[in-house]
């Protein structure tokens, strides 16, 4: 299933938040409690998903938007591309 930029958005932010939420409950936490090493093992887990997200993201919206340059939609290297022939 693909999702739209507006639901890759969410999912990040979702993704942060939960990250944040681990962070906060790893820190309370002394090192050798049953609890600290699925937390931190969670907690990379979130930020690995998060970080996918974000390269999907950035790729959608560099596949979309015409101001950024190379983008298959951007004008400029067009332009270039006619005045060089």
């Amino acid at each position: 299933m693909k999702l739209s930029i507006l639901e890759l958005q969410t999912r990040i932010a979702e993704y942060t938040a939960d990250r944040t939420a681990l962070q906060i409950k790893l820190a309370g936490l002394p090192q050798d409690h049953p609890d600290y090493l699925p937390t931190a093992a969670a907690i990379r887990t979130a930020e690995v998903a998060r970080q996918e997200l974000r390269g999907e993201l950035a790729r959608r919206e560099w596949l979309t938007d015409p101001r950024l340059p190379g983008s298959p939609y951007d004008r400029r290297a067009q332009r270039q591309e006619v005045h060089a022939c």
